[in-house]
């Protein structure tokens, strides 16, 4: 056991000569520092307390006269509570003064950039995408489609909730047998495909006579057919 100790001792705390020198240098640079500093503390002088006796006896003799606007050139400063409730009574009635800004309620189809801008949330380009997008639509006709919007988080659709609204009927509807198919094709809902399909299907069949007459396109599933009813419209009565 003994030779094991030695032996690692040899290994990993062996020094040469020359290292063994600088560490006693070291350790008597180190001692000869915090030796100097002991004796710097010990002798350095003490800072002593001066009394201005010329001031005081001025004070003594002011009160022995009774002299008392000599008096308060000496006389402390006193606390006086009563300044700070002053200060406090007056923020207290600003407060009460204080009337919040009333709550502003967004009209998602009428609104401008610099309205949308002053929501939280909702900077310039952001504001600019969604008036794009609600021109190519024809007007929104429910807030949750502002979460088509790209760069329109649903988080974001969840804290402006109370803050946004719009008119039901203030959305444009698409005529079904009148629009051509470059028009058609414009809407984000419709696009080529489907635009293609709608026009040649009223090319073959004639003009559509109810808006179910759609559902005969064999791409139109009940999943398209919610998401352009708001849009679509043969007659006078359908855009109502």
């Amino acid at each position: 056991m003994k030779r094991r100790i030695n032996k690692l001792i040899r290994t990993y705390l062996f020094f040469t000569q020359q290292e063994q020198k600088g560490i006693r240098n070291l350790l008597y640079l180190l001692s000869f520092l915090l030796l100097a500093s002991f004796i710097f503390k010990r002798f350095e002088p003490r800072p002593t307390l001066q009394l201005d006796y010329h001031y005081l006896a001025t004070i003594e003799e002011s009160i022995q006269n009774n002299d008392t606007e000599r008096y308060r050139k000496f006389k402390p400063k006193t606390y006086k509570p009563w300044v700070r409730t002053e200060k406090k009574r007056s923020f207290f009635t600003e407060q009460n003064n204080y009337k919040p800004k009333e709550l502003v309620i967004l009209d998602i189809n009428t609104a401008d950039s610099a309205s949308w801008v002053a929501l939280p949330g909702i900077g310039p380009t952001l504001a600019s995408r969604i008036i794009t997008f609600r021109k190519s639509l024809g007007g929104f006709f429910s807030v949750d489609q502002l979460a088509e919007v790209y760069g329109f988080k649903e988080d974001l659709l969840y804290d402006l909730n109370g803050k946004l609204q719009l008119n039901p009927a203030s959305h444009q509807r698409i005529q079904l047998n009148q629009i051509d198919f470059k028009t058609l094709s414009a809407h984000p809902y419709f696009k080529f495909t489907l635009s293609k399909a709608i026009v040649n299907f009223r090319k073959q069949h004639g003009p559509f006579h109810q808006l179910e007459d759609l559902k005969q396109i064999k791409i139109v599933n009940d999943s398209i057919y919610q998401k352009i009813l708001p849009y679509i419209s043969i007659n006078s009565a359908d855009s109502e």
